[in-house]
C-alpha cells in the first residue's frame, strides 16, 4: 500500500512578501463560482449593497460596466458565456466578492460618557 501523500501548495514570492509586509493582512481563499449565471445573480444582489468611491473604483466600475456575453457570428446568437476581455477579470473579481458571503466588520461601538462627575 502507497504512502499517503501531501499536498504541496506553492505560494509565489510576490504573495509571501506581501504577507511579511503587511502583518495584519489575512487574506481569505474563497472557492471559485461553479456556476457562472448564479454568481452574476449574487453580484447584482451584492452590487445594490455596495458604496464605491466613484474616483478610487472607477476603473473596476468601468469594467464592470463593459461586461458582457460572447456573440457568435454564424447563427447571430449570444453565447452562454461573457466574453473574456479586460473588462471579464474585473467583473469575476467582483463576481468572486459577491459569492464570498463577506460580512463587513460591525462598527465599534461607542462608549456613553459619564457626566456624573461634572460640576
Amino acid at each position: 500500500m502507497p504512502a499517503a501523500r501531501k499536498a504541496v501548495v506553492r505560494v509565489p514570492k510576490a504573495e509571501r512578501d506581501v504577507n511579511r509586509c503587511l502583518p495584519r493582512f489575512h487574506p481569505t481563499v474563497v472557492e471559485r463560482p461553479r456556476n457562472k449565471l448564479e454568481a452574476i445573480a449574487a453580484a447584482r444582489a451584492a452590487f445594490a449593497l455596495c458604496q464605491f468611491d466613484e474616483g478610487a473604483c472607477d476603473l473596476g466600475l468601468r469594467r464592470l460596466r463593459a461586461y458582457r456575453k460572447e456573440w457568435d457570428e454564424s447563427p447571430g446568437v449570444w453565447k452562454d458565456r461573457p466574453r473574456h476581455d479586460e473588462a471579464s477579470q474585473g467583473a469575476d473579481a467582483f463576481l468572486t466578492f459577491a459569492c464570498s458571503c463577506y460580512e463587513p466588520p460591525s462598527p465599534v461601538p461607542t462608549r456613553k460618557r459619564d457626566f456624573r462627575w461634572v460640576v
